[in-house]
């Protein structure tokens, strides 16, 4: 009995140095608590890079679909006959303005504005008076923001967005032939002229 004791005792007194470097920082075969630190900082970063890859895609998956929405638009003219807003060789600009109720396209040749709230459809062409138009309405908030006091132009057309302390809407004109509208949700600012 007293050599299984004697046994026991070294075997005891033995297993505090095999302990010594098992889950310490300093063995030689672990990481460093400074390295382990760095590496969840790494893991961290790539996640955080990840995250935002995934919300640009989403993003770009929401601007394709915007503009897929308002790549073509059929006007319907007072006199009946129909066309694309945008000649065939031509490229459109499409913008809304402060709370996206307008929103406007300009080509080289011809400018409309829809106003969402009362689905009014304002256009002007490359010869006479401006008109309102029944059909090819553009969505709320279509296309860019163009800010408050700024102009889109296209070809002979403008599109002026008045300051935000001026009480008017939007307004197109053709600068070649001196015709336009003023489009707005209010029905006293709204003319062709």
């Amino acid at each position: 009995m007293s050599y299984r004791i004697a046994v026991l005792m070294t075997g005891l007194a033995l297993l505090p140095a095999a302990l010594t470097g098992c889950g310490s920082s300093d063995s030689s075969s672990g990481a460093s608590a400074a390295q382990l630190e760095q590496a969840r900082q790494e893991a961290a970063a790539q996640q955080k890079i990840k995250d935002k890859q995934a919300q640009l895609e989403k993003e770009l998956s929401a601007l394709k679909k915007q503009k897929a929405k308002t790549k073509t638009v059929v006007v319907t003219h007072s006199d009946g006959t129909s066309g694309p807003s945008v000649d065939s060789g031509g490229t459109a600009r499409i913008f809304h303005a402060g709370s996206g109720n307008v929103s406007c396209r300009v080509s080289s040749s011809s400018a409309s504005c829809t106003v969402a709230s009362s689905g009014q459809v304002f256009v002007v062409g490359v010869s006479g008076s401006a008109y309102q138009a029944s059909g090819g309405q553009l969505p709320r908030g279509s296309g860019a923001y163009a800010p408050y006091g700024t102009s889109v132009n296209s070809g002979s057309f403008t599109c002026s967005i008045p300051p935000e302390s001026q009480a008017s809407g939007i307004t197109c004109r053709n600068t070649s032939t001196g015709h336009g509208f003023e489009a707005s949700r209010r029905a006293e600012r709204q003319k062709t002229y």
